[in-house]
């Protein structure tokens, strides 16, 4: 993998790289980071970009954390429901836009959002209290379940439109070997959300109520 840093420079090396015929045969695909994020219009057209450089060439998110920049001494902020949202609302719009994994920097941390070396104190879905001998499970930790657990090895994601009169809604949809649709709906209104999935090859329905602030996934068999 090429690059493997922060997304906005992305499709600029993909672009020289992969226009280089002996630069490029060394190269499976292009590695991005999640930081500087903020403007998903802005992430959503580097993708599409960095893809149409070379689609044989895959993308993949390979670093995600939160450092929490906004002045507060915390670096782990324990039950946080807005890093949940951001977690779920960046790897389905990832997954959308042609990125076939997503990777987070740390799996578990202490208290104090560390160890590291250079104290780049950061967030994490386990954290780990030494002292009492017991680790919490933080909200994201639930979030990336979602897709780990329901996103099976050799899944493949398939064309989904939705009503985009509901700007709260964001969803991906993915077929399995098994011969399963996974469909992930996350709500990130402060008002329910009712959604009908129309499977047009199964001609299958599925009717629920998303719940506020919440994520939702729907596996069905044809």
């Amino acid at each position: 993998m090429i690059y493997d840093d922060n997304i906005k420079k992305l499709h600029d090396w993909a672009s020289v790289i992969y226009g280089d015929k002996e630069a490029a045969k060394y190269v499976s695909g292009s590695a991005f980071h999640w930081y500087q994020n903020q403007n998903s219009s802005q992430v959503i057209d580097i993708l599409d970009k960095t893809r149409a450089v070379n689609p044989n060439k895959y993308l993949m998110s390979t670093e995600a954390c939160e450092e929490w920049r906004d002045g507060q001494p915390e670096h782990v902020r324990l039950g946080s429901w807005s890093l949940f949202e951001r977690y779920a609302k960046d790897i389905i719009i990832d997954l959308n836009h042609w990125s076939s994994g997503w990777v987070d920097w740390n799996l578990a941390l202490d208290t104090t959002g560390g160890p590291n070396w250079v104290k780049n104190f950061v967030d994490s879905p386990v954290i780990v209290n030494a002292t009492s001998e017991e680790y919490y499970k933080q909200p994201f930790f639930y979030a990336l379940g979602h897709y780990s657990k329901f996103l099976t090895p050799g899944s493949q994601r398939v064309y989904q439109t939705h009503d985009q009169n509901v700007d709260k809604l964001q969803t991906t949809s993915f077929v399995r070997t098994d011969g399963g649709t996974v469909v992930i709906a996350l709500n990130l209104g402060d008002d329910p959300i009712d959604i009908t999935i129309n499977d047009s090859q199964t001609h299958q329905k599925v009717s629920h109520t998303l719940s506020p602030r919440s994520i939702q996934t729907y596996l069905y068999y044809n």
